[in-house]
């Protein structure tokens, strides 16, 4: 016998898992980029260190590190949030 009164689990869409990935992917790069200026690799590329040196690495880090962090935990929100039935 089959069991009929088993409760239906409710698929996430592709744009629920397209949001989730787009939150780990940038949040995940906002990580690689705060390494990069935590080791110093950032001064060697360009387009991370602008074209003024002022030296606000240190600002750079903690806002890299800040956003990465909520990235990632809002993709993790995002991923084990229910889907509405």
């Amino acid at each position: 016998m089959s069991d009929t009164t088993a409760a239906v689990t409710p698929r996430r869409s592709a744009g629920q898992w397209t949001l989730v990935a787009v939150l780990a992917i940038l949040g995940i790069l906002a990580l690689v980029a705060a390494v990069l200026f935590m080791t110093g690799a950032a001064n060697s590329l360009h387009f991370l260190s602008g074209s003024v040196h002022k030296g606000l690495h240190a600002v750079r880090l903690t806002i890299c590190l800040v956003i990465g962090i909520i990235l990632v935990a809002a993709a993790a929100y995002f991923a084990r949030a229910k889907p509405k039935t």
